[in-house]
């Protein structure tokens, strides 16, 4: 099964603006070796991304275990139209397969920070972003704020993503309490692209 990583439009923009090949906003990668043969990139944010702390302050050991205590319950209430006898009704069916139960996050298979500006420089890094096994798929993360990195929290803007079979999955919260989320599943049936939004409950595993 191939996975791909789906990042959000805010996180991708951001890194396409980048900073050349100067040391200033420099992109520092780890990544499991089963993951990636490139050595280079495996060490170059030090295990686990540990080099982080060279460059900033922030507790970003707590962002990652806080990411994998969350079990997300998803509310698995789908709805359909359904013809009657004059105009078609809204009616609960069976929600398709590929929508879980619930969403977990486990090892952390890679992550990547960028280094600060310079004074030769008015790049601005963008949020460290973490990667997680999830069954089968790799979901990846996108924080905001290099200084102090924290979990994105706006219902229109995604915190994570991932991609499985086709599928393109996406998950928001709602407020700080971070107690509650949105899942978008968006896939393709023949040329139509279909939507479907699921909210859930972020419980915490025991």
């Amino acid at each position: 099964m191939k996975n791909k990583i789906i990042l959000s439009a805010f996180a991708l923009s951001l890194f396409l603006l980048g900073c050349g090949e100067s040391t200033a906003c420099k992109d520092l990668v780890w990544e499991a070796p089963e993951s990636n043969q490139v050595v280079g990139l495996r060490i170059s944010a030090g295990d686990k991304c540990e080099n982080y702390n060279d460059y900033y302050e922030g507790d970003l050991n707590k962002i990652i275990k806080q990411i994998q205590s969350m079990k997300i319950v998803l509310n698995r209430k789908c709805y359909g139209m359904i013809p009657g006898e004059n105009d078609a009704d809204e009616m609960e069916v069976d929600c398709p397969e590929f929508v879980s139960e619930t969403i977990e996050f486990g090892e952390m298979v890679k992550c990547t920070f960028q280094t600060p500006p310079s004074s030769m420089s008015d790049c601005e890094p963008y949020g460290p972003a973490l990667y997680f096994k999830s069954e089968g798929s790799i979901v990846g993360w996108q924080l905001i704020d290099m200084d102090n990195p924290r979990i994105i929290i706006d219902e229109y803007s995604y915190a994570f993503g991932y991609e499985e079979e086709g599928v393109k999955v996406s998950g928001s919260f709602k407020d700080d309490s971070l107690e509650e989320a949105m899942i978008k599943f968006i896939w393709t049936e023949g040329t139509e692209e279909k939507t479907l939004e699921l909210s859930a409950t972020v419980e915490t595993k025991e």
